[in-house]
């Protein structure tokens, strides 16, 4: 499983989810993700990745997240956090498809409160199965160009590098 924390997620969508339940606990929304590279992609893909984010299921805020959270973030209350230990990502709520020219599409609808938490572990998710997609067809012949970025400690790029896989 490529995500192993309901926390591996950025603060900014905790902070959003909390203001979209005081003031807007209603409003629907969409995350779509959109492919800017136009990568052509397998069935056999979108079935892995699927199966990856069914994974998303699993996670729920731990005692010690709980409590490491309320103690570290002030400025959301603790009755957000007890909220999120029974919050569910619903992978049936994941919509996955190609389309005909093999372009890959993934949205996801509900309350913003809920759905504000997708994008983060969906794009974490992405590049593992692309790199799964990659090796597998490595052999065949097929091209591809990709771009390592390497980080330092604190997450900052120090450097790119030029990958092709053939």
């Amino acid at each position: 499983m490529v995500i192993s924390s309901i926390l591996e997620n950025d603060l900014y969508k905790f902070s959003m989810s909390y203001y979209y339940q005081v003031h807007y606990p209603n409003a629907w929304g969409t995350f779509t993700f959109h492919d800017r590279n136009n990568t052509e992609y397998s069935e056999e893909f979108v079935v892995a990745l699927k199966e990856e984010l069914k994974n998303l299921a699993s996670l729920s805020l731990q005692p010690s997240e709980f409590d490491w959270a309320v103690k570290t973030i002030h400025y959301i209350p603790r009755c957000f956090w007890e909220w999120l230990c029974y919050f569910r990502f619903e992978a049936d709520k994941i919509g996955v498809w190609i389309d005909s020219e093999q372009h890959l599409h993934i949205e996801v609808s509900d309350l913003m409160y809920k759905v504000t938490f997708y994008e983060i572990p969906i794009k974490q998710v992405l590049p593992e199965e692309e790199l799964n997609l990659v090796i597998q067809n490595a052999t065949t012949g097929k091209e591809y160009v990709y771009t390592i970025a390497l980080l330092n400690p604190e997450d900052k790029i120090i450097q790119f590098i030029p990958v092709t896989f053939k």
